[in-house]
């Protein structure tokens, strides 16, 4: 009972009325428990031989002076930060696109200088010589067809849909139409706040699994009932056309940053890029293309929808040499 009483005058000085404060209190991320991250220190072994060995390209030696990898979620974004930097640079860069698993098996065989994760990366992943780097977090929209007249969800009511709880949008302020989860079965193996039920063997046998981002937002915009989830880049063209509308949840517009900057928006992706430690050629213009990524993205983010590693820092997130590791501790999060 105090507990309660202090959070909900701590919110009154913030300008909140007793009745925000308990949808806060009850609707924040506690409904989410499963941690997004995994522990920093949890690292894999792997033999001196391999330890020992440098960097090849798949072609075989070095035919560029880079190979990066980057997510297929958000190349379109980065390459032209690449492009422009390997021309500044006077180097050339190979770019491979592919999901994390890509990224993995490319470490693992030592054929890539940099490689980016989409979601928390794992023990296995975590190899000798390795660094991490979040650059960005990206949230992620909840969205339905464009004639559908819900414009809010509770996130409660989020994980009723995809765990068939509810199946009706009439349930939920719409009309009486059967509801149409849909869903990706992506990185299975990794943690984070990127689909809506943490664990996937809880979904609803009614949900669609498609497999690709083209085949759920193509689906949505298509089907009165549905509902799906992406980031913001890869749904916006579609939103702009009006093939498909976001959603907010609890109130919150993913296209708002200020609400996943301060942890209060339950579902993002965060972007985090590996290189290699040394004091070589590849290793010093690999940190400096990191660099790149962090300005450019400081710089345009609200274009890009993506906040930037230094304001998550600033609010509160938790970082480990570099590594987001940790959401802000804030009100969503009491019991």
């Amino acid at each position: 009972m105090l507990r309660a009483c202090t959070i909900i005058i701590l919110l009154f000085c913030l300008n909140l009325s007793v009745g925000q404060a308990f949808a806060i209190v009850e609707k924040g991320h506690d409904l989410l428990t499963e941690s997004p991250f995994s522990d920093p220190h949890d690292s894999q072994a792997m033999p001196e031989a391999w330890i020992q060995q440098p960097v090849q390209h798949p072609e075989g030696g070095r035919k560029s002076d880079l190979l990066v990898h980057l997510s297929y979620q958000v190349a379109d974004i980065w390459r032209p930060w690449l492009e422009g930097f390997a021309r500044q640079e006077g180097v050339s860069i190979a770019i491979k696109e592919g999901a994390d698993g890509v990224a993995a098996g490319l470490l693992s065989r030592k054929e890539a200088d940099i490689a980016c994760y989409c979601g928390s990366p794992i023990k296995t992943d975590r190899l000798p010589g390795l660094q991490f780097h979040t650059v960005a977090a990206v949230p992620i929209a909840m969205f339905v067809h464009p004639d559908n007249p819900v414009k809010d969800l509770p996130l409660e009511d989020i994980l009723k849909i995809y765990r068939g709880e509810i199946d009706n949008w009439s349930r939920v302020g719409g009309e009486d139409v059967r509801i149409q989860p849909v869903a990706r079965s992506h990185c299975k193996k990794r943690n984070g706040r990127f689909r809506p039920l943490e664990d996937m063997s809880d979904l609803s046998p009614r949900a669609l699994l498609v497999g690709s981002i083209q085949d759920m937002v193509g689906f949505v915009s298509k089907t009165p009932g549905a509902i799906g989830y992406e980031i913001i880049p890869q749904i916006e063209t579609m939103v702009e056309e009006g093939k498909v509308k976001p959603l907010t949840i609890d109130g919150r517009n993913p296209y708002d940053l200020d609400f996943l900057r301060r942890g209060e928006y339950p579902y993002y992706r965060s972007y985090t890029f590996t290189i290699w430690e040394g004091d070589d050629r590849a290793a010093k213009l690999s940190e400096k293309l990191i660099q790149m990524l962090h300005r450019k993205t400081e710089q345009l983010s609200e274009r890009v929808k993506m906040i930037p590693a230094s304001r998550l820092k600033k609010a509160g997130w938790s970082f480990y040499q570099g590594e987001l590791v940790g959401e802000p501790k804030h009100v969503g999060h009491v019991h």
